[in-house]
């Protein structure tokens, strides 16, 4: 199981999402991202949770 911090990249996180290797869009990543935080009513210029990792991916923090 993954850490706090830990970094995902985003196929990697569409992979964990499809459990098999994805080879569409890795941008969709993006798009889920900005819905999950508008549901957990995160700020979007600085997100508490769910944190960029530019160019990489994503991390959650536990702040």
């Amino acid at each position: 199981s993954a850490s706090p911090g830990q970094v995902f990249s985003r196929q990697q996180l569409l992979e964990a999402v499809w459990e098999h290797s994805f080879h569409g869009d890795a941008r969709l990543v993006d798009a889920c991202v900005k819905r999950l935080r508008a549901k957990m009513g995160e700020p979007s210029r600085d997100p508490r949770y769910i944190q960029t990792v530019r160019g990489f991916g994503y991390r959650f923090a536990s702040r």
